[in-house]
């Protein structure tokens, strides 16, 4: 019985695959917003200051390419 209820879709896949995108570019957001924050608030020289904003955008565009390749995956559906 739990294996079926396991196996059950509560949402069709394109609605999941959009809760996913919208998720994904969520935490590209807050990523962004809370790093910014952060690395503002710390005493940092020039050097290490450009490498924290270039981890974070890092990240961020990790997130986003998440956000692109989720948008195939639903044109494929």
């Amino acid at each position: 019985m739990t294996t079926q209820l396991l196996k059950r879709n509560l949402v069709s896949e394109a609605t999941g695959i959009r809760i996913a995108q919208a998720l994904a570019f969520l935490a590209s957001l807050v990523i962004m917003a809370l790093g910014g924050h952060k690395l503002a608030d710390l005493e940092l020289t020039e050097s290490q200051l450009l490498l924290g904003v270039g981890v974070l955008f890092t990240i961020s565009l990790q997130c986003a390419i998440i956000v692109m390749l989720l948008d195939l995956k639903r044109k494929a559906v």
